[in-house]
């Protein structure tokens, strides 16, 4: 059993009460701290079982209500949740004063204490789906695992319930929010970073370096494995010229890019996935490519790096195939709604970024036969990388409410567009458009909170509304 961390008469200060929030509140009572909450919402705005969960802490603080000036020196440690800016006067406070940040990852490792290996998956794009994918890829194999980050719980849950026995892997989905608080005290044994991309720039003043850094904070030299998509132009110039990881695996695609010294996972002429060991020594470890429910080109990268997790982690190359050819993927991500008179329609709601928008263009056009439902609150400085799939595949878009909608038509030259008002709006004037052998695709390329909760809310009511139209027909 794992040894609990004592946090017996320590004052705890938790900023924000989303999720990871009522996780760590969770998790630290139960370890004996003394906690106070901070929410920048007001009280009658907070989820009512949240308001009861925490009524009995040490104190609280909510809707801008100002703390005490002395309460960063009884403070001994600051909570934060992934969403919470360096900006932010209580985050800013605890700095100038020298309190501990933590977030819940923190937390957990800290308690974890390399009890058993731990695979952490970062990058611009493809997280979720390959920590589902092994998830699904170990249950299928019998092998005890745990999955949890910003895939939607905190790994803090099961500490607090005690459901671990220190004998799990342990995957991780890690936010660059998550890791911006990672130093040489944190780490993971076996690190993906998918891709970099142009996304949450705004944070970082615009940098994509610093967006990079944080990625980077993943890898602990000498100790952490590292697997890279080594065709991504982002990973190129920004992550392998600022880590030094104990081992490094590609997985890369593009022939023309192949390097046979290199260890990874590599496309052969046939186009089976191909694994090279450090001896030179080649094995196909996928094979039938397009045999599989996960797909898109894209999605052979998230494969890829699957099986060079589960290589790493000594799982049989001999039984992950068939758990990889049976995963459907994940909600609003790239899903499949309904087809109507050879209409197709799909949800891509998880696309916040441009270059997530791209990879699903690219999965599903056949000409210009696509009408792309887009738009919404920019993440990102531009999206002038949108023009050759404007030129090539796109008839007609569809533009939600938001600041993004007029950078898509300045950046990306856009031809026949219209804009909208909602998403009923979105769909309906989409399906005026469609004709057969086209696909009506929501990939907004941009965040949903100017008109829905996340983007799980405005995928949901995109197969609401194409549900409704095709009932109706």
């Amino acid at each position: 059993m794992l040894k609990q961390v004592n946090f017996k008469n320590k004052k705890v200060l938790i900023l924000g009460l989303g999720v990871t929030g009522v996780s760590a509140f969770k998790y630290l009572q139960s370890r004996g701290a003394k906690v106070i909450v901070i929410d920048d919402l007001s009280a009658d705005k907070l989820p009512a079982d949240v308001l009861d969960l925490v009524q009995d802490c040490e104190a609280q603080f909510f809707g801008g209500e100002i703390p005490p000036d002395d309460l960063m020196t009884i403070t001994d440690l600051l909570v934060v949740s992934p969403g919470v800016s360096s900006s932010h006067i209580v985050y800013k406070e605890a700095l100038t004063q020298g309190v501990e940040i933590k977030n819940d990852i923190n937390l957990f490792l800290d308690e974890w204490n390399c009890s058993n290996r731990v695979v952490g998956v970062t990058g611009s794009n493809g997280k979720s789906t390959i920590v589902s994918l092994l998830g699904h890829i170990m249950e299928s194999c019998g092998i005890a695992h745990k999955v949890a980050g910003n895939l939607g719980n905190s790994p803090l849950d099961f500490l607090t319930e005690n459901k671990l026995t220190g004998d799990e892997v342990i995957v991780l989905e890690l936010s660059n929010y998550q890791l911006e608080l990672f130093n040489s005290d944190y780490f993971v044994d076996i690190a993906v970073i998918t891709n970099i991309s142009n996304n949450h720039l705004t944070r970082y003043g615009g940098s994509i370096e610093s967006y990079a850094e944080a990625k980077g904070n993943i890898i602990k030299s000498n100790h952490t494995s590292l697997i890279v998509e080594g065709d991504n132009e982002g990973i190129q110039k920004y992550i392998l010229p600022i880590v030094k990881p104990k081992d490094l695996y590609k997985v890369s695609l593009s022939i023309k890019d192949y390097d046979a010294s290199e260890t990874g996972i590599y496309s052969d002429n046939d186009g089976n996935l191909v694994f090279r060991s450090s001896k030179g020594k080649n094995e196909i470890v996928f094979d039938n490519v397009s045999d599989r429910k996960l797909f898109g080109r894209h999605n052979l990268y998230n494969i890829g790096d699957a099986i060079l997790v589960c290589k790493l982690l000594d799982i049989n190359s001999g039984t992950v195939s068939e758990p990889i050819r049976n995963f459907e993927g994940l909600a609003h991500r790239i899903q499949f709604v309904a087809e109507s008179n050879g209409i197709r329609f799909i949800n891509d709601s998880k696309s916040t970024s441009p270059d997530a928008t791209v990879k699903a263009v690219e999965s599903l056009s056949n000409g210009k036969n696509i009408i792309l439902i887009a738009g919404g609150v920019s993440k990102v400085d531009h999206y002038r990388e949108w023009r050759k799939i404007f030129s090539e595949n796109i008839r007609n878009t569809i533009l939600l409410p938001g600041n993004a909608s007029d950078q898509i038509i300045e950046e990306a030259r856009v031809g026949n567009y219209v804009k909208v008002d909602n998403m009923q709006e979105a769909v309906s004037k989409a399906f005026e458009s469609a004709k057969e052998g086209d696909v009506v695709l929501l990939s907004p390329g941009a965040g949903s909170q100017n008109l829905f909760k996340d983007f799980n809310e405005r995928g949901t009511e995109f197969m609401k509304f194409v549900n409704v139209i095709i009932d109706n027909e």
